[in-house]
């Protein structure tokens, strides 16, 4: 019996073992803080593996990330698996089962809809979603009947950001850390996407559960300072509606948060964000303005209505055959203290080797007595090895 069971294997698998496909990526970098109080040289390595071939009559993926990373505010370098998950593609749907990433909206530097992962600071204030983005264990399952398209996910991992507490975002008023808030118990997340084209519209409706904390750091009334919110549910919406020679992208959120501050404390409240952006490609260019509003209702203790405005720009230009890539993006806060400027260039130099250089700038007021931008300031070079 069990020879005949492995006469089949091998002869299944000879059928098709010439269409499997593999590849390794590395990505090595160098991070040079010049505002950083110490430790003002960094860096990080990252490696990672895909592997495809064809299983049970559809297609199977296997993707594993690894990376060591070491910052100003690490007190060490930490060895991190990323990501680790297989895909099971057949017909029209998809299922995956791992620690992975799910990427919602399509904002370029505000968090809306991409709130099904949390973050890891300060990495998550360089826009590098994949890289800031930390992956949970869930089960993802999406298809398309027709003209819907939809997505299910769910897993036991609690959300919560990665913040190490020597951050100059908790410094020096604040030794708490956000992983772990008081009174709250485990629970994971879960959620649905549901989406179509009506013509030349394509619309899209979101649905999450589960606890996320976010950093804030914006003063109360009474002179203390808030440590960050929980979201609890989220509701939105998304639409993309081709005018003239590009695209307008509009997103929309309504989430049930809780504020806590320094003790702790929890405030119920409601949150609606707001976005609209047009994209426009002519050539080797890509232009991107955005902007974004984000109002938060009054809860309990007597807390006030407050809103913010920011508005970004992101423009891309491709050259030397698309070869050579260079990126601009500017973010500034309308009625406000707080600005980033972003330059990025990048080379392909052949098939397997990229080479990256990057600068970011981040300015806030000076009278401002606790900045979440401080000592952010950030030289980057970068080589992406492809085999």
């Amino acid at each position: 019996m069990f020879f005949k069971f492995l006469v089949i294997f091998i002869a299944v698998y000879a059928t098709h073992a010439f269409s499997s496909e593999a590849n390794i990526e590395i990505h090595t970098g160098l991070d040079y803080y010049p505002s950083a109080k110490e430790n003002e040289v960094a860096g990080r390595g990252d490696l990672r593996l895909n592997w495809k071939d064809n299983l049970l009559r559809g297609r199977a993926y296997i993707g594993i990330r690894a990376e060591i990373i070491d910052t100003p505010w690490g007190q060490s370098s930490e060895i991190e698996l990323r990501e680790a998950y297989l895909t099971w593609q057949i017909d029209q749907s998809t299922l995956r089962i791992g620690r992975q990433q799910i990427a919602w909206g399509r904002a370029d530097a505000f968090r809306l809809l991409d709130t099904v992962n949390p973050l890891r600071y300060p990495d998550a204030f360089y826009m590098v979603a994949e890289d800031a983005r930390i992956p949970l264990w869930m089960v993802q399952w999406d298809g398309q009947v027709s003209v819907w398209e939809w997505q299910l996910f769910a897993g036991p991992d609690r959300r919560l950001n990665a913040i190490d507490p020597s951050f100059p975002l908790l410094q020096p008023a604040f030794h708490h850390s956000l992983e772990t808030p008081k009174g709250r118990s485990k629970r994971g997340v879960a959620g649905a996407r549901l989406s179509r084209q009506m013509g030349e519209l394509d619309i899209g409706l979101y649905w999450l559960n589960g606890w996320n904390h976010e950093p804030l750091w914006k003063p109360l009334s009474d002179s203390d300072f808030e440590m960050g919110s929980a979201r609890r549910y989220l509701w939105g919406a998304s639409a993309d509606w081709p005018a003239g020679p590009g695209i307008i992208r509009a997103e929309w959120v309504h989430s049930e948060t809780d504020t806590f501050n320094t003790d702790f404390s929890y405030i119920p409240q409601r949150q609606e964000q707001a976005l609209v952006g047009f994209d426009w490609g002519y050539g080797h260019l890509f232009f991107s303005p955005q902007l974004y509003w984000e109002a938060t209702t009054p809860g309990s203790y007597n807390t006030t209505n407050h809103s913010q405005r920011y508005i970004s720009l992101l423009t891309q230009y491709k050259f030397l055959q698309d070869r050579g890539n260079i990126r601009l993006f500017w973010w500034h806060q309308i009625g406000g203290d707080e600005e980033w400027l972003s330059l990025k260039l990048g080379y392909e130099w052949g098939k397997n080797l990229e080479l990256r250089t990057g600068v970011d700038w981040f300015y806030v007021n000076s009278n401002s007595d606790l900045s979440a931008f401080d000592e952010l300031d950030r030289i980057k070079l970068e080589a992406v090895w492809r085999f």
